[in-house]
Order: C-alpha cells, then sequence, then structure tokens
C-alpha cells in the first residue's frame, strides 16, 4: 500500500506585498485630514485615560482601604468615574470620526470608479480578458440627467460577435 502525501496548495500571490495601493488610497483620505486628526487625538487621548486608571486603582488602595479614610475612597471612587466617563467620550469621537473617514472615503472612491467607468470605450469588455477581481462584465450605458443608468440596446454587429 502506498500513503498519499498531502501537497500544499498552489498559491498565486506573490512573497512581498506591496503598499502601494495603500499609498493610493491616501489621496481620498487626504481632503479630510482635519477629522483624521481629530481621530488620532481621540484615540491617544483615550489609550493616555486608560493608562491613568493604574493611578486610580493605587491611590483606592493607598488612600481608601489602606488608610481607612473615607474622604480618600472618595476621591478615588470619583477619579475613576471621572476616568470612565473621559474614556466614554473619547471612544465616541473616535468611533464618530473613523466611521465618518471610511464612509466618506467609499464613497469617494465609489464615485471616481463610477466617473471612470462611464469614460470607458463601450468595446472594452469584448476584448480585453479580465482577472479575477476586476470588472467581469461590461455594458453600455446611458446616462440621462440625474435620472439614472439605462443600457443602451445592442447593434447588429455587437450580437453577432456575443
Amino acid at each position: 500500500m502506498s500513503e498519499a502525501t498531502p501537497t500544499a496548495p498552489a498559491t498565486d500571490s506573490p512573497q512581498s506585498k506591496s503598499l502601494r495601493p495603500l499609498r493610493e488610497l491616501l489621496g481620498f483620505l487626504w481632503p479630510h485630514k482635519s477629522r483624521l486628526i481629530i481621530a488620532s487625538a481621540a484615540l491617544v487621548f483615550t489609550a493616555m485615560t486608560q493608562l491613568s486608571l493604574g493611578y486610580g486603582i493605587q491611590v483606592l488602595i493607598d488612600q481608601g482601604f489602606s488608610n481607612q479614610s473615607e474622604e480618600g475612597l472618595r476621591r478615588a471612587v470619583l477619579f475613576m468615574v471621572a476616568v470612565g466617563f473621559a474614556m466614554a467620550c473619547g471612544s465616541f469621537v473616535r468611533f464618530y470620526m473613523v466611521s465618518w473617514l471610511g464612509e466618506r472615503v467609499s464613497a469617494d472612491l465609489r464615485r471616481d470608479v463610477f466617473n471612470n467607468l462611464l469614460t470607458v470605450h463601450p468595446r472594452m469588455g469584448t476584448k480585453t480578458v479580465f482577472r479575477v477581481g476586476q470588472v467581469s462584465q461590461c455594458h453600455r450605458f446611458e446616462c440621462i440627467g440625474d435620472t439614472g443608468i439605462h443600457p443602451l440596446p445592442m447593434t447588429a454587429d455587437e450580437t453577432a460577435v456575443a
């Protein structure tokens, strides 16, 4: 009897990954740099408040429990509540800004892809071989103002090719 040895699946992915596509996306992010700065500042702020929780626990143990001081315990609890509130506010701002940036960048990218698609020659899809992940089929479109997009009927030449 012969034992079959498992073979590793062949991968078509390159060994080194390029960051070029991410650099191209920076062009879509750059017009919204003020929101990006606000989101980054909120991220740093929430990280700093998270780190200050250790100090709050230290104050709680040293001044509240060890000294058996009611005032120390009260201050430590108020400090912890203030840190929690600050973290909540910072997280809200960060989440809102990142979500807004993601929606805006994807809308800008969608708009530019659509505008580029409208400038492509109608026969591009019939003579070009597409790879996986690219447009698999191109249609002829006619834009009628803001009412939408309507496909044009095929000519006799195109029906013979198809």
